[in-house]
Parts: C-alpha cells; sequence; structure tokens
C-alpha cells in the first residue's frame, strides 16, 4: 500500500492546482495523506481483523463502525477534508448509503485488492466496501473494477491483462496526449477511474507512472489509484519509500503494518 500513500501525498498538492507536465518535485514540502489514505487505513484494519476471523467476522458491519471511528479521528485536522455527502454520513444518528459515485469508492477497494485471495474475493468486497456509503451504480462498478485490477497486479499478470480486463468496464477510448490536452480531474468513477488506470499501463516504472497522472492535471485519489497499481506491478523503489515515512503518523503507519 505504499505505493497508493505515495501517489496520494504526491498528488495532494494539485487538488485545487492541476498542472499539465511531468515535470515537477515529487515529494513537495506541502504534500501530506488525505481521505483516501485515511479511509483505506479503516478499510485495511477491517481486512485484517476479517482474515484474522477465518472469514467470520461481519465485514459490512465492522467496516462501517470503523469507518466512523477513522474518520471521527481525523475529522479535526487541517489537511484532511472530507466530501460534502460523506460528512453528513458521519454525523447522521443512523448512517445510511448516500448514493454517490465518488472516486473514494474506488480507492477505499485497493486495500481488498491487495488483500484478497481470489478475484472473485476481490469484487465481492470491493462492492460490500463500497455498498456502505457510495451505493449509486457507478460507485459499485468503480469499487468492483478497481479492486479487480489491483488483485490482477498483485497476482502476476500484466498491464495488458490489467486493462483487458478493466476494459470489461470502461472503454479507454483515448491516448495520452488527448488526456494532456483536455482531461480536467472530475473526482467521480466514471471520470477519473478510465486516466488513472491508462496512466499506470503505459508507464514504464514506479515514478512515471504517478508523473503519468499528475501530467495530465490528476490529484490525490487519482495518483492514488496509479501508485497503487504501479506498485503492485513494480514494486516501490526503496529511496521513495524512505521519503513517505515523515509525512505519516503513528496510526497510518500501523494499519498498513503487515
Amino acid at each position: 500500500m505504499r505505493g497508493f500513500i505515495i501517489g496520494d501525498v504526491v498528488g495532494s498538492v494539485y487538488a485545487f492546482k492541476p498542472i499539465k507536465t511531468k515535470k515537477f518535485e515529487f515529494f513537495d514540502i506541502n504534500g501530506h495523506f488525505t481521505d483516501d489514505t485515511v479511509l483505506a487505513a479503516g478499510v485495511n484494519n477491517v481486512l485484517k481483523a476479517y482474515y484474522a476471523s477465518g472469514k467470520t467476522l461481519d465485514f459490512k458491519a465492522a467496516l462501517q463502525e470503523e469507518l466512523l471511528r477513522i474518520s471521527w479521528e481525523y475529522q479535526d485536522k487541517d489537511d484532511i477534508a472530507y466530501s460534502r455527502f460523506f460528512s453528513q454520513w458521519m454525523f447522521d444518528d443512523e448512517p445510511k448509503p448516500y448514493g454517490s459515485a465518488g472516486i473514494i469508492a474506488a480507492t477505499r477497494s485497493v486495500p481488498v485488492g491487495f488483500m484478497a485471495e481470489s478475484l472473485e474475493e476481490a469484487e465481492d468486497l470491493g462492492v460490500k466496501q463500497a455498498e456502505i456509503t457510495h451505493n449509486h451504480a457507478e460507485g459499485l462498478k468503480g469499487a468492483k473494477c478497481m479492486a479487480g485490477c489491483v488483485f490482477l497486479a498483485k497476482s502476476g499478470k500484466s498491464k495488458e491483462e490489467v486493462l483487458a480486463y478493466a476494459k470489461q468496464y470502461y472503454p479507454f477510448q483515448f491516448d495520452y496526449l488527448g488526456l494532456l490536452q483536455q482531461y480536467n480531474y472530475i473526482p467521480t468513477c466514471p471520470m477519473a477511474m478510465e486516466p488513472s488506470i491508462f496512466c499506470y499501463v503505459i508507464s514504464k516504472d514506479f515514478e512515471d507512472a504517478i508523473r503519468n497522472v499528475i501530467g495530465i492535471g490528476g490529484a490525490d485519489s487519482m495518483a492514488a489509484i496509479t501508485g497503487a497499481l504501479a506498485e503492485a506491478t513494480y514494486g516501490v523503489p526503496d529511496n521513495l519509500a524512505d521519503q513517505l515515512d515523515a509525512y505519516l503518523d503513528d496510526e497510518i503507519k500501523a494499519a498498513f503494518d503487515k
């Protein structure tokens, strides 16, 4: 998951000021982890408990409780901003899914893809985690696709095989030049999943993948997705993994400890 968090941190400074170049300082002094990392940490915590229980734990009930706990814990942090609908969900006396197709449905599926024991399990748990909040059809589709892509990449499938799987969900009718010229970041699964995956597919190494997605105007969530897939294929260079530690607190580190 370090590739995911690196993408989140690197992309955080471009959330409201996108750039159209691959030439930028990789770890900006103002970089920080965002709600993508916080909520993925919550998912990872529950996945560890789920597998430790022999899969007897009520995954959705435990995850809803953990998402509430961890989101509340980080709500007053200056660098953490949840969406308006997620914030309302947090404060609801009886939280219910709110029909969102936001990209967080996909980013929360990344830990699922890394920990699942089969493609079918990845898809199933990916959908289940999204149903808690992001139960729009496009949100569920993005969550399922993301979990499946990560599972395949971590299982040793090629980038081309990952793309073939993703094409069951999205058409990928563009090239990098077109994205560079025309893409504008909108943080929803229909608008952000395809370019995030594509920037991984055309990459030549881990850092290049993240530079690809930032270079088309992407930001934290997209770079987290691209970084996760790139980590599964290339691994994370030691020098970048070492630099990441300075951006993390003890709880986030603990959540992603194996």
